[in-house]
């Protein structure tokens, strides 16, 4: 777990406890992180074979909600409309690929998990073995989602030498429909955030400031230069006021 991670995590957690608006996101790896902070170390499970594969969600029944005494919900922030749920209930639009997860009945056995994420989507595995894929904050503008939403719109490499896609996912009208849907929501949060302006565009540049190649496959990767004042005027995470309003994590 990187201290970055943590940082993040904290200040969020100290300005939504402060009344502040600090809206989190978190995307596979990010969403890992959320569950790990919050529910401790050793929480994630490993092995799931859900790697370069799309698939639908599947949403909680009510036998869910009663059995979880809530913790799975019927309601989502993420999925508001019947429309919505319907497409992602029956199309393989959500890409998914890691290994580690959490299975629903490890997360019910986590009071730390139980009493700050509602449970709004779960996926089976390529084996039949269920692992959650959504989860929303109780209390806070936080949110967190297994799968990848935003390749639908950005990647579209080639395997070397091929016309074969790099990864399994989906450029589909619903597909995309979904990834903007999702971007739109969660910039929509961030423009009710309550902390004020980015003051450090000088000394932490946006990183579209930077040059920028591809990799051997499909990411582009940005190049930043060795930044000699960061480790000589070091700030600490309390310091580092002008970081503080928004977080994503993936």
């Amino acid at each position: 777990m990187p201290n970055s991670a943590r940082w993040i995590w904290d200040l969020a957690l100290e300005s939504n406890r402060k009344g502040e608006y600090f809206p989190v996101w978190g995307t596979c790896l990010g969403f890992e992180y959320l569950i790990t902070l919050t529910g401790g170390e050793g929480t994630l499970e490993h092995g799931f074979r859900a790697e370069n594969v799309s698939m639908p969600l599947i949403f909680p029944s009510e036998e869910d909600v009663v059995n979880s005494k809530g913790v799975f919900s019927l309601q989502s922030q993420l999925y508001p409309s019947d429309a919505l749920r319907d497409v992602l209930s029956t199309h393989n639009i959500t890409m998914n690929n890691h290994m580690n997860g959490i299975s629903p009945e490890n997360f019910l056995k986590n009071d730390e998990l139980t009493s700050s994420f509602h449970i709004t989507s779960t996926n089976m595995d390529l084996e039949g073995r269920r692992f959650i894929s959504t989860i929303e904050s109780i209390l806070y503008p936080i949110f967190a989602v297994q799968y990848h939403p935003e390749k639908s719109n950005f990647e579209y490499g080639m395997q070397v030498n091929s016309t074969v896609p790099y990864e399994a996912i989906s450029h589909t009208e619903e597909a995309v429909a979904l990834s903007m849907h999702l971007a739109m929501f969660f910039v929509n949060k961030v423009r009710r955030s309550s902390i004020g302006e980015y003051t450090l565009g000088d000394r932490h540049p946006t990183v579209t400031t930077y040059p920028v190649t591809s990799s051997k496959d499909f990411e582009q990767i940005y190049i930043i230069p060795a930044a000699e004042h960061w480790v000589r005027d070091r700030r600490t995470p309390n310091d580092s006021v002008g970081l503080r309003g928004r977080a994503s994590i993936s």
